[in-house]
């Protein structure tokens, strides 16, 4: 059965350019009428900060910095979360923070100047 369909359809050449006429067409007005954003604005509530040290393993990074660090962001209101990762000599830390803080750029520069 599926056989009979396929071959009517390619038997019949014009009822194939329709049919591809009609999908380019359908394709046409939805690029043209439909509205689309592709870069939205927004402000992402996170930020990502970093800690070099020079000489220190990454059990003494882990004890002298990062648990001090992770403390005082976590101390702020506005704060969701904390990932840390620490490679050789460096801490990483991706702080999240809710999406309905009121001002989180001045977190953001408060956390830098710590």
């Amino acid at each position: 059965m599926k056989n009979l369909k396929l071959e009517v359809l390619f038997h019949r050449k014009w009822l194939l350019v329709l049919v591809f006429g009609l999908l380019l067409a359908q394709g046409i007005y939805s690029m043209m009428f439909i509205p689309k954003q592709t870069m939205p604005n927004m402000e992402t509530p996170y930020i990502t900060m970093s800690v070099e040290t020079i000489g220190l393993s990454v059990d003494q990074i882990d004890t002298f910095i990062v648990r001090d660090v992770e403390q005082y962001i976590m101390s702020q209101q506005q704060v969701e979360s904390v990932y840390t990762s620490i490679v050789y000599d460096k801490a990483m830390f991706s702080v999240i923070f809710s999406y309905d803080a009121s001002d989180w750029i001045k977190l953001h520069h408060k956390l830098f100047q710590r």
